[in-house]
């Protein structure tokens, strides 16, 4: 149903009614969630503390991890580990059901994923088509991972150091250069072209990148690898049930998920 949902709010441009959704489903699930499972943890360890600077904390907690989720400005690695906590939270509640059924809702998660994404007229293949006819990012929790270059840093700084500032009344026979040679590069290309580029939609934009490969141009690989919260949370709780067995189990699904992933 809640897919459903998504996908007519995000049809009909209502995208701050679904992030506000999704906000306010992550702030509920660190506090309430959350502050369970760091109540009995320190039942169990026998850490003394008093309700109301509990409440502050967590409250503190919950808020810090909204607005590092949902915000693009916020440390990525504080977004990263939000996600994981996320995710560890869901498991450890899972396993506090019966097993079978958890088997059965990880069971019935396949089902209706392989048929919402791959079906015609299927929630999820509606809401990625919708975006990508109209060029809009999915308002949807996804971790990534990325590596850092310091070579990439280096590059930055060193262009920045290149430019001439504004404020400078002279500048040295190299910065001009530089920039005499990107305003004529910049001025040789239609007005056009750069008004089209910006409207153009993500299948022309592929496209265009599979032309210019073919041509020997260098196109640039995607510098990360996304994962969508669904399924991360999907494999930790596949991981977190299997724990309840024997280690072996454990390694057998660790080794199936990276294979998943790895084909994917």
């Amino acid at each position: 149903v809640m897919t459903f949902m998504m996908y007519l709010l995000f049809k009909y441009n209502c995208t701050k009614c679904l992030y506000g959704y999704m906000a306010f489903s992550s702030f509920t699930l660190l506090f309430f969630v959350g502050g369970y499972f760091a109540q009995v943890m320190m039942e169990v360890w026998k850490v003394p503390f008093d309700g109301i600077s509990f409440v502050v904390l967590l409250f503190n907690t919950a808020i810090v991890g909204t607005v590092a989720m949902w915000t693009s400005w916020t440390p990525f690695v504080l977004k990263q580990a939000y996600l994981v906590i996320i995710a560890v939270l869901i498991a450890v509640l899972f396993t506090r059901i019966p097993a079978w059924t958890t088997w059965f809702l990880l069971g019935a998660l396949v089902i209706y994923d392989l048929c919402a994404v791959l079906l015609p007229g299927g929630p999820l293949k509606a809401l990625v088509e919708l975006a990508i006819e109209r060029n809009e990012a999915i308002p949807a929790l996804v971790y990534e991972s990325r590596l850092t270059s310091r070579n990439d840093e280096d590059e930055k700084e060193m262009e920045e150091e290149a430019l001439p500032s504004a404020t400078s009344t002279s500048s040295p026979p190299e910065q001009v250069e530089i920039q005499d040679v990107r305003a004529s590069t910049s001025s040789s290309k239609p007005e056009e072209e750069r008004q089209g580029g910006e409207d153009e939609p993500l299948m022309k934009r592929s496209a265009a990148a599979e032309e210019a490969n073919e041509h020997g141009e260098m196109v640039s690989l995607p510098d990360s690898i996304k994962l969508g919260l669904g399924d991360f949370i999907f494999y930790s709780v596949l991981v977190g049930q299997a724990s309840l067995y024997d280690m072996t189990t454990v390694y057998v699904c660790y080794l199936a998920i990276m294979a998943g992933l790895g084909a994917t």
